[in-house]
C-alpha cells in the first residue's frame, strides 16, 4: 500500500469509528436509562435515548464553525489529529458511565471535540480532487460505521450477562467493551495519521473567483445558493437520523403497539444484514446513476422516491408476529432506506464542495456540520418523544406509531422541492466550470 492509501485508509477509519461511537448506544440505550432508574418499563425509554442522541449533536452544532474557522486557518492535518484523539479518550469515557448525568456530559462533549465528517469531507476533496468516488467512499464508510455502531453496540454490550466475560472490569461496567473497541479503531487510525498524513491546505491560493483567503462565514451563509443547499442538507440529517432513532425505537416496543419486542443483539442483526447486502450494490449503482443523470438530478430523485416510500414503512408491522416475515419485512425495509439516503447524502455533500474554492471549503463544511449536527440533535430528541408518545398514549391510526415515519415523509417532499430548483452547474466542482457560466447561474438564483 503507497503513502496516500495509508492516508486514505487511516481517514476512513477514523471517520468509521466516529460514526460507530454516534450509533453505539442506540442498541443498548434504552437498557441503559432503565439501568439508571430514568424510566419504568420498555415503552417510556425513548424520551431519554433522544436526550443522550440530542447532546451529542448538539455539541456539534456549536464547536463546527469555530472548527471550520480552524481548518481554513491553521489545517486539516491538526483538526483531524484532535478529533480523531477525543474519539479515543471521550469514548472510553462513556464506556464508564454509571449515572445519566456522566453519561450526558460525555457525549456532550465528544460532539464538540470530534469534528472529523467535516474535516473528512474537506480533506478528501482536496487529496482526490474532482473524484466523486472518495465522496461516496466517505458516505460508504460513514454510514457502515453507523450500521457498525449499531452491531458493535448490540453484540458486546453487557457481556457479563452474555457469557462472553465472568469477571473483571468489562464485567463491572457492562456499557465498557462495546466503546472501548470503537475507541482501539480510533487509536489505530491516529497512529497511522500522524506520521503519514500531510496537510493538503494550501497556503497560496490565486482562485480567480475568490479572495485569497476567500469569502467571511457571513457572505457564505447569505449565499442564496449555499442557504438552498443547507436546507436540502438539514432535512436529510434530521431524516436519517430520525430513522437511525425509530427503527430501534420500533423493534424494541411492544407488539401490541405495534413494535416488534427485539431485544438490542437482534436489532443490531437486522441491521447488518441490511447492510452487508446493500454494500455487494449501492457504490457501483451509485457510479451509474451519477454518470447517467448527475448529481443534482439523483439527489433530488431520491428525495422524490423517500416520500411514498416512508408512507407504507409503518405496513412492516402487520408481520410482527411472524418470525421470519418480521426479518424479511425489516431487512428490506431498512436496505431501501439506506441505499436511497447513500444517494441523497453523497450527492449534497459532493455538490456543496463543488459550490466553493478551495479556500472555503473548511468554513463551508463548518456551516453544513453545524446545521446537519442541529438536524441531527434535534431529530431524535422529537421523533423519540413523538414515538414513544403516541405508543404509550395508545393514540390511533395515523397518529400511533406510524406518525413519525408520515412526518419525515413530508419533510423529504420539501427538501425535494427545494432540490430540484439547484444548478446543474454543482454536478462539478467551482473551479472547472466556466466563470461565465458559473456567474450566469449565480445572477439567477440572485433574481430568484
Amino acid at each position: 500500500m503507497n503513502k496516500k492509501g495509508i492516508i486514505l485508509f487511516a481517514t476512513y477509519l477514523g471517520l468509521f469509528a466516529n460514526a460507530v461511537v454516534y450509533t453505539i448506544i442506540i442498541p443498548f440505550g434504552s437498557k441503559m436509562v432503565s439501568a439508571f432508574g430514568m424510566a419504568n418499563d420498555r415503552d417510556s425509554t425513548g424520551t431519554w435515548v433522544g436526550i443522550l442522541t440530542f447532546v451529542l449533536m448538539f455539541g456539534r452544532t456549536i464547536a463546527s464553525p469555530f472548527w471550520g474557522i480552524i481548518c481554513d486557518k491553521w489545517g486539516r492535518k491538526p483538526v483531524m489529529i484532535v478529533g480523531t484523539l477525543s474519539n479515543v479518550i471521550l469514548s472510553i469515557a462513556f464506556g464508564f458511565s454509571s449515572s445519566f448525568i456522566w453519561a450526558l456530559l460525555v457525549r456532550f462533549f465528544l460532539g464538540i471535540m470530534t469534528p472529523l465528517t467535516m474535516v473528512v469531507k474537506t480533506l478528501l476533496s482536496e487529496l482526490c480532487p474532482g473524484e466523486s468516488n472518495a465522496i461516496a467512499w466517505q458516505i460508504v464508510m460513514w454510514q457502515m460505521g453507523l450500521i457498525g455502531g449499531n452491531i458493535i453496540g448490540g453484540l458486546l454490550e453487557d457481556p457479563k450477562s452474555s457469557g462472553l466475560i465472568k469477571s473483571g472490569i468489562f464485567a463491572d461496567y457492562p456499557f465498557l467493551l462495546p466503546n472501548f473497541f470503537a475507541a482501539i479503531m480510533s487509536a489505530v487510525a491516529l497512529v497511522l495519521l500522524i506520521p503519514f498524513l500531510e496537510e493538503t491546505l494550501q497556503k497560496n491560493n490565486d482562485d480567480e473567483l475568490s479572495l485569497s483567503q476567500g469569502r467571511s462565514y457571513w457572505k457564505i451563509v447569505t449565499d442564496p445558493l449555499v442557504k438552498r443547499l443547507v436546507s436540502v442538507y438539514f432535512i436529510l440529517s434530521g431524516n436519517l437520523t430520525a430513522f437511525q432513532e425509530l427503527i430501534s425505537l420500533w423493534c424494541w416496543a411492544s407488539i401490541s403497539k405495534g413494535g416488534f419486542e427485539m431485544n438490542p443483539s437482534e436489532i443490531g442483526m437486522i441491521l447488518a444484514i441490511s447492510s452487508a447486502i446493500l454494500l455487494l450494490f449501492q457504490k457501483c449503482s451509485y457510479n451509474w446513476l451519477v454518470e447517467r443523470s448527475g448529481l443534482v438530478s439523483i439527489c433530488s430523485y431520491s428525495l422524490l422516491f423517500s416520500s411514498p416510500f416512508l408512507m407504507i414503512m409503518p405496513i412492516a408491522s402487520v408481520f410482527n408476529e411472524y418470525l421470519w416475515l418480521k426479518w424479511i419485512s425489516l431487512t428490506c425495509v431498512c436496505m431501501a432506506w439506506y441505499f436511497i439516503t447513500f444517494i441523497s447524502n453523497t450527492s449534497i455533500m459532493t455538490i456543496s464542495n463543488n459550490s466553493v474554492i478551495s479556500k472555503e471549503r473548511g468554513r463551508m463544511n463548518g456551516i453544513f456540520m453545524s446545521m446537519g449536527s442541529l438536524a441531527r440533535s434535534v431529530s431524535p430528541l422529537f421523533f423519540g418523544f413523538l414515538f414513544a408518545k403516541s405508543i404509550e398514549i395508545d393514540w390511533i391510526f395515523p397518529f400511533d406509531y406510524a406518525l413519525s415515519f408520515y412526518l419525515m415523509a413530508i419533510f423529504s417532499s420539501i427538501g425535494w422541492i427545494i432540490c430540484k430548483q439547484l444548478p446543474k452547474t454543482l454536478n462539478y466542482p467551482l473551479e472547472t466550470v466556466n466563470s461565465d457560466k458559473a456567474y450566469t447561474e449565480l445572477a439567477r438564483l440572485n433574481e430568484n
